[in-house]
């Protein structure tokens, strides 16, 4: 069958083979809530249809998808895990059950897009090679094609960047290997660039011809080395040396210098204006690199440190607002912003911006203080009510935690 016949019928499958969970959880009573859940069947319609062509999966059924909004639970967590796939029973036949965390959605509208294509990635991959063919797949060749597919690469390979920019060597902390036996969302960006690797010799025709020979039930290492014209072996290598080319191009030698400038006169803290001049400069010239994203929220740092905490709530809005999504730092925006509102008095405008990090950014290490933070504030505020149910939360929510430890002593006065 011949794709554009495949995607005329994707396009004319009936609305009720793909299916939507109904959502009750955090975000149902907000506003926006309704129409955006109103809109996932033409969005997973249209997600199915863009992946299948970036795949070149013509026999990819993208009917049996099932899509449930699923919260994460309050509480630090190591690893933030925005989705799953898995093959399931359901009203008796067999789908593809996708979870995706609504917080991508609401925290961020930058990330919900392309975690929907990532997980419909693994759907359509899963459908066409059957679940005993996928569950042989490496986690990079799974995850490699999900991101490559998605879109996702360059970003990912930038945001990990924003994160291990202080380290000696970058590249080393990134690429640690293709199968190595502990896999997590780190090892994202040397999946993609495999992935890449192959674009990069072959077009993207060659990733289709990858992606085909798999479905046939050939080994992962054996239908690269195919796809790639040598041995595994080669292939890996050549991966791997065009990846540290890849991430030391994105890196910067300038970006980097221009922004240890600015570290430097933050960290030695006698010249605070200086600073951040310095990291809106980083932010000005390199608008779409890993240092113009950490240069909004550092510039924003210094303002607060400098104790100009109307402008430095100013400046962290406009972090949040233009480069946090591309950085690891958004609830350290959002804790922040919090703390430079309740200095300034806006005690109101404080406890909002806290209540959202709890809400948005459930996996924070911030979230419980955070919550702590606000009940605080409502009980200077004399909104005693409001006080009890946010610390009776942090009791229920937090077990365990010294945040739930000190909600109780105050419940228990």
């Amino acid at each position: 069958m011949r794709l554009p016949t495949l995607l005329a019928l994707l396009v004319a499958a009936p609305a009720a083979a793909q299916e939507v969970r109904p959502y009750a959880g955090k975000y149902a009573e907000d506003p926006r809530c309704a129409d955006f859940v109103s809109g996932l069947p033409a969005q997973m319609n249209a997600s199915a249809r863009a992946m299948s062509a970036r795949l070149g999966l013509p026999e990819a059924d993208a009917s049996a998808v099932v899509l449930e909004l699923v919260d994460r639970p309050l509480g630090p967590q190591k690893d933030v895990v925005l989705g799953g796939t898995s093959t399931r029973a359901w009203n008796g036949r067999t789908v593809q059950w996708i979870t995706l965390n609504p917080e991508s959605h609401f925290a961020s509208a930058a990330d919900f897009d392309e975690e929907l294509d990532h997980e419909m990635t693994h759907a359509l991959l899963r459908g066409a090679l059957g679940d005993a063919k996928h569950r042989l797949l490496p986690k990079w060749a799974r995850e490699g094609l999900a991101v490559w597919a998605a879109g996702q690469g360059p970003a990912r390979v930038a945001f990990w960047l924003t994160i291990h920019w202080d380290k000696p060597d970058p590249a080393a902390e990134m690429l640690n290997g293709l199968e190595t036996e502990k896999h997590s969302l780190g090892d994202y960006p040397e999946d993609f660039l495999a992935i890449d690797a192959i674009e990069a010799r072959k077009g993207a025709e060659g990733v289709r011809e990858f992606v085909r020979t798999l479905a046939t039930g050939i080994p992962c290492r054996d239908a690269a080395a195919a796809v790639w014209g040598t041995t595994w072996e080669e292939f890996e290598k050549a991966a791997r040396a065009r990846s540290e080319a890849a991430i030391r191009k994105a890196f910067g030698a300038e970006e980097l210098r221009c922004f240890r400038a600015g570290i430097e006169l933050l960290r030695a803290g006698k010249d605070l204006e200086a600073a951040e001049r310095t990291f809106f400069a980083v932010a000005t010239r390199f608008p779409d690199s890993w240092a113009g994203a950490l240069g909004l929220y550092y510039a924003a740092r210094a303002v607060q440190r400098a104790g100009r905490h109307e402008e430095a709530a100013a400046a962290f809005r406009e972090f949040l607002a233009q480069a946090g999504p591309r950085t690891g730092l958004m609830d350290d925006g959002v804790w922040h912003l919090g703390l430079c509102l309740a200095a300034a008095g806006r005690d109101g405008e404080a406890i909002a911006a806290l209540d959202r990090l709890a809400r948005d950014f459930s996996y924070s290490p911030q979230a419980p203080p955070g919550l702590l933070k606000a009940a605080e504030l409502c009980a200077k505020a004399g909104r005693a009510e409001e006080a009890r149910a946010r610390y009776a939360k942090i009791v229920a929510d937090l077990p365990g935690t010294k945040e739930a430890e000190e909600a109780r002593r105050i419940l228990e006065r």
